[in-house]
């Protein structure tokens, strides 16, 4: 059966460099949700396996991109070969309801193309900087987050259990081989990863933390400040309600905390909160 996992609403990224601000302009990515689609794998025991995501309202710059839906599956192998990693796009992957790259790429007979795999290591990296700098974007972004993604996916439905196996084995390296492969210094100059992203001072001091600890999971001073407690906080709560474990609150769960906040005082507080990314929903 297919469950469908949608977080992270309304979020918004910007490119803070890894590396020295000098070497590439902020860029600024927003989406409304990204949906864990499936697994997929192929027959018997040595084979591949793909997780399937779809980004809808996917945006660069405010703009969309392509059809503001961003479909990938990040790859690797069960058995023999066990280091791949590879983003899989597609140019208009209609199944997947996205479309991703455009570029004149060497697309295979499923029109796919696999970016990263450490089997095709020169190749990975001659393929990502033939892509657009928007399509250059997408990837980093991507591949700065696999980690994120791989977790997210193991807290969902993978039925298969070589694959959910394998996945479990692969989260801690898959990320990190792949920005090997396409070189760690031309990612971290498109991309930055969701952990570093932090809530204002406003938000974590009139809602996040107030919440938090009405639900018993933040116990320190409610002092609008990001330190380790609140963020072991956020991630507690996450972990609660099946989502992408950031230490990060985006504007859905913003929203979400604000309702469980006006249930458990009964009463509506109309003030306005400002608009910052990262979402989760709280267990009422």
């Amino acid at each position: 059966m297919k469950r469908f996992f949608g977080f992270l609403s309304a979020f918004v990224v910007t490119f803070a460099l890894l590396v020295p601000f000098s070497s590439a302009s902020a860029q600024e990515v927003t989406y409304d949700k990204i949906v864990f689609l499936r697994e997929n794998h192929g027959p018997g025991g040595n084979t591949w396996t793909q997780l399937i995501f779809r980004v809808e309202g996917f945006r660069i710059d405010g703009e969309c991109y392509v059809n503001c839906k961003l479909a990938f599956t990040l790859d690797s192998s069960i058995g023999q070969n066990e280091d791949r990693s590879d983003i899989g796009v597609r140019p208009y992957a209609s199944r997947m309801g996205g479309a991703t790259v455009n570029s004149d790429l060497p697309f295979d007979r499923y029109n796919q193309v696999f970016i990263g795999s450490n089997t095709r290591s020169a190749a990975s990296r001659a393929v990502f900087t033939a892509l657009s700098r928007r399509e250059r974007i997408a990837i980093a972004w991507i591949a700065a987050n696999s980690q994120e993604f791989i977790q997210y996916a193991l807290a969902s439905e993978i039925e298969y259990q070589p694959a959910r196996d394998l996945w479990q084995r692969r989260v801690k390296n898959f990320e990190s081989r792949l920005l090997l492969n396409l070189g760690l210094d031309v990612v971290t100059a498109y991309a930055t990863r969701f952990t570093r992203l932090v809530n204002n001072q406003q938000d974590l001091k009139r809602l996040i933390q107030p919440a938090l600890s009405e639900m018993h999971l933040y116990t320190a001073t409610i002092d609008g400040l990001n330190g380790p407690a609140t963020k072991r906080a956020i991630r507690a709560f996450q972990q609660d309600n099946n989502r992408l474990q950031t230490g990060y609150v985006d504007a859905k769960e913003l929203q979400m905390l604000r309702t469980y906040l006006e249930k458990k005082r009964g009463k509506t507080d109309k003030t306005t909160l400002s608009q910052t990314p990262n979402g989760r929903q709280p267990v009422l």
